[in-house]
């Protein structure tokens, strides 16, 4: 069989088809269940324009965070904080019963243990002395 691969640097709306769907069928294939995953994204804007956000997927139980940014200029006013309890609170209505992130050590550490999630374990030796920490939180 010949084929090839290819770098993409979005993915199209087939590919994206092709995983949930690939995903999904293993899934119910192996534990009779596909995880109920749910994207999920909350955005902060005002007329000036976006001011954050956050976003990530309900998957087994349980909310991923993967994406939170606050713009430069809107930090330090609590958008970051008001963003994640609407996204905790969601998980909370759909039955989650714990919330996972991860962060790099020179992201949002601090921010996230001071709303209450506790370091699982971090994983050291990432380029420029980075380590990249995972973080939960039960709903």
């Amino acid at each position: 069989m010949e084929f090839e691969i290819k770098a993409l640097n979005i993915l199209s709306d087939d590919v994206v088809d092709f995983v949930r769907s690939s995903f999904r069928d293993y899934s119910i294939e192996k534990i009779k269940d596909d995880g109920g995953i749910t994207p999920y994204h909350f955005v902060a804007r005002n007329d000036m324009g976006i001011l954050g956000v956050i976003s990530g997927k309900l998957f087994y139980g349980s909310l991923q965070i993967k994406h939170l940014i606050v713009s430069k200029a809107s930090r330090g006013r609590s958008i970051g904080t008001k963003l994640l309890e609407q996204a905790l609170g969601f998980g909370y209505d759909n039955n989650c019963r714990l919330a996972t992130v991860e962060t790099l050590s020179f992201q949002a550490l601090d921010f996230y243990k001071k709303n209450g999630f506790k370091e699982d374990f971090a994983r050291d030796d990432y380029g420029l002395g980075l380590s990249l920490h995972y973080l939960s939180k039960k709903l």
